[in-house]
């Protein structure tokens, strides 16, 4: 049996802290949540309020196995992996405030959110790339 990692228990980690978070904002919720806004910042998805709340723990978790059996089949400096998982499970944590931000009634700067998503998949990509030609993996 495989012993549970440092990775694994950052994603545990994450998936509590976004159920917990959730829980928490819970009362103050509407029973019908944003949980997608288009480029201008305008809501065009909604979901019942258990579904919101759950999405993003799920998600993450579906994520993190996604990660795992990908560095399984093509596996990098172990280095890269922990640095990908964590950045991802960051995303993931961010991404469910976001959520209860915006349905708790808080403006949220769309210009923000989405600079933060395109400089975390740059980096987190700089990243791989660099640590993979620098070992040479």
């Amino acid at each position: 049996m495989r012993r549970f990692s440092r990775r694994d228990s950052l994603a545990a980690v994450t998936v509590l802290l976004t159920l917990t978070a959730g829980a928490i904002a819970w009362p103050a919720l509407p029973e019908r949540m944003i949980v997608h806004v288009d480029l201008s910042g305008t809501p065009d998805d909604y979901a019942p309020r258990w579904l919101a709340v759950l999405l993003v723990p799920g998600l993450t978790a579906v994520t993190y196995g996604v990660l795992r059996v990908a560095f399984r089949f093509d596996p990098g400096p172990p280095r890269v992996e922990t640095v990908v998982i964590a950045a991802t499970m960051g995303l993931f944590v961010c991404l469910q405030l976001l959520v209860l931000a915006w349905n708790l009634g808080y403006d949220v700067p769309n210009d923000a959110v989405l600079g933060g998503i395109l400089l975390w998949g740059a980096g987190v990509t700089a990243y791989a790339v660099f640590a993979e030609d620098v070992t040479g993996s």
